[in-house]
């Protein structure tokens, strides 16, 4: 009788044992799910195209949705954005009815070449 109990103990630590092992893998594969970017400030030197971000901007965009059309943060100045040979600087003004600054130019220059726009 005492065997049988010995056997049952056993087995229900090895069935513990393996049911904290599956949830640890579980746990692991969510929490590596977790990192490596795509959401957030993704500032890799692959999320930093100039020329996409130039395509994204739109007439009547704000400084924070043209920061976030570009991106990151300026890292030049303000309004302007460098990376790879390029530069981006968008222009602000203030509308005459007093609302916030929207955009109201942009200017992709570098290697060579110049796109300008004009967003009023």
């Amino acid at each position: 009788m005492k065997s049988n109990e010995v056997k049952a103990a056993a087995h229900s630590v090895a069935r513990r044992a393996v049911m904290r092992l599956t949830l640890a893998g579980v746990l692991a594969v969510g929490l590596s799910a977790c990192g490596g970017g795509g959401g957030g400030d993704d500032s890799s030197d692959d999320s930093k195209d100039l020329r996409a971000a130039l395509d994204r901007l739109e007439a009547g965009m704000t400084y924070d949705e043209v920061v976030a059309a570009v991106g990151w943060e300026p890292n030049e100045t303000r309004n302007v954005w460098s990376h790879d040979g390029l530069q981006l600087q968008v222009i602000f003004g203030v509308p005459y009815n007093g609302d916030v600054e929207r955009i109201e130019t942009a200017r992709l220059s570098g290697r060579g070449d110049s796109i300008d726009r004009d967003y009023r």
